[in-house]
């Protein structure tokens, strides 16, 4: 290792490098589904949450579809209404909440976890879902809320539940002050794994009710696919990303390995005279090999550890849900990386190593000093015969006089080049698709009218007049307004800091 400096160097980046790589896409790969499934299944979340009429079906009736066949567990019926709330309220767009009537937040489907204040209990008392990341606070405890129906609300606790039935909870008799216009029920099923399946456990546990009396049902892998819908984005690039420094790792290694086996030919010779057996020899350069991996393979593990946090956090951002944690990275993925990449090493040096096992010590110790003939000899002949200076000709003779390096070399190349075009031909496109329209050059300048409240000052113009003023401005080449506007759908929550 002293000897050879350079080789030893160029194994342990190529490793770290690749570890780090292999690694990242492991821990996203395990965190795409991870934290969700677990976080689910310890909330025991609603495999599906189906609403139904409350003119087409009785409790009774919806009572039996929880002892259906491929049923697991089921909970309600629960009285489902939908309450308009104001704008602002509780850092809220406005709109409406969907409030479920609910005793108790245990249960054995969709058990819902408290996280401030306490469960709603009383009339007047409403639990809001608060699924955001972090805590309210109990400041926000005590806001008052006003029905439509005349009813004063105010807010006791803050909860969160994985299956995200509710935008808010309160007490069986204060739904039934609400007047639900609708019921709900969650299942879990026997069978959950695809959305056929699901779909068909819903269609049997359903059987013998009412025509049109489901309203709406959601399935738990919607959820599931919201939570992750970033990660799989990035998903297959730094998997593909992976597989080739895993490659191109591979094939340096293994034509490292090959050139300090040619070119230490006298030195396996001597190893060979004073003694050593051809497996200490092939042990020789196999832990010439290894030392400079483990220590890469240590570091790349570490650096892709520290990398992943703050990587899965911006990957795993497409819904908040619950309380599923995205930072932690399964034990089996840096455990696969530290056994994996040293393994690998060892198995692409041993191909060139076992060519010292094989070399005889008299061999050896002369190889260097007359070439090996037959190896691509007539390429080099017909090469010399012709006017290329003898350097130029020799060195295209290489290549031919030993193949195996040679296919070995170009390979490396190859796909190192497919990864940097990869790489920096991705980066370019996203660069360009977000300067899309604007080749042209011109100013894009954006201007927001303000509202009432929160510090801001209000417009002195309506919305046409500030259109028309911006308009006639001198250069101006085109306007477009722009507002956001809140649309619900039956079935569908809307939750604290986000509008639907």
């Amino acid at each position: 290792m002293k000897r050879r400096r350079l080789q030893t160097l160029v194994i342990g980046l190529v490793v770290f490098c690749s570890t780090t790589a292999v690694l990242l896409a492991l821990a996203l790969l395990s965190a795409a589904s991870g934290p969700f499934d677990k976080a689910y299944a310890k909330q025991r979340g609603a495999h599906t949450v189906a609403a139904f009429g409350t003119t087409k079906v009785s409790q009774e009736q919806l009572a039996r579809t929880a002892r259906q066949p491929g049923v697991e567990s089921a909970a309600g019926p629960f009285g489902q209404a939908v309450v308009d709330i104001p704008r602002d309220w509780l850092w809220m767009a406005g709109g409406t909440l969907t409030v479920v009537g609910r005793a108790d937040p245990a249960g054995s489907v969709d058990r819902i976890e408290l996280l401030e204040g306490h469960w709603a209990t009383a009339p007047g008392e409403i639990v809001v879902n608060w699924s955001a990341q972090g805590s309210p606070g109990t400041a926000l405890l005590g806001t008052k809320l006003e029905t439509p129906g005349g009813a004063t609300l105010a807010v006791v606790g803050f909860a969160t539940g994985m299956s995200k039935s509710a935008s808010a909870w309160v007490s069986p008799e204060q739904m039934a002050a609400l007047h639900p216009t609708s019921v709900q029920m969650l299942y879990r099923f026997t069978d959950s794994s695809t959305q056929a399946r699901l779909s068909a456990s819903l269609a049997r546990a359903t059987t013998g009710l009412p025509e049109k009396s489901l309203t709406v049902a959601r399935t738990w892998l919607t959820l599931k696919q919201a939570f992750s819908a970033l990660a799989d984005s990035y998903l297959p690039f730094i998997t593909l990303f992976g597989i080739l420094g895993l490659l191109v790792s591979t094939l340096i290694v293994g034509n490292v390995v090959s050139g300090a086996v040619v070119s230490g030919y006298r030195h396996i010779g001597v190893l060979k005279s004073l003694g050593f057996t051809p497996n200490q020899v092939v042990a020789v350069y196999l832990t010439m090999l290894s030392v400079p991996a483990v220590v890469g393979c240590v570091l790349g593990t570490v650096a892709g550890n520290a990398l992943a946090g703050p990587i899965l956090k911006v990957a795993l951002t497409g819904i908040d849900v619950g309380r599923a944690s995205v930072g932690d990275i399964s034990p089996w993925v840096s455990v696969a990386c530290l056994v994996g990449m040293p393994a690998l090493v060892v198995l692409a040096a041993l191909v060139p190593a076992l060519r010292a096992h094989r070399l005889p010590a008299a061999e050896a110790i002369s190889a260097g000093g007359a070439p090996r003939t037959g190896r691509g000899l007539r390429i080099q002949r017909l090469l010399g015969a012709t006017r290329l200076p003898r350097p130029v000709s020799l060195g295209l003779g290489q290549p031919f006089a030993r193949p195996s390096r040679t296919l070995l070399t170009m390979a490396a190349i190859i796909l190192g080049v497919t990864t940097v075009t990869l790489s920096t031909g991705l980066n370019s496109t996203m660069v360009a698709y977000g300067n899309v329209g604007l080749e042209d050059g011109g100013a894009r300048i954006q201007v927001t009218t303000g509202e009432p409240g929160n510090d801001r000052t209000p417009p002195r113009l309506g919305d046409a007049q500030i259109e028309e003023r911006l308009r006639s401005l001198p250069g101006a080449e085109g306007v477009r307004a722009r507002a956001l506007s809140q649309a619900n759908m039956t079935g569908q929550n809307h939750w604290p800091g986000r509008p639907s």
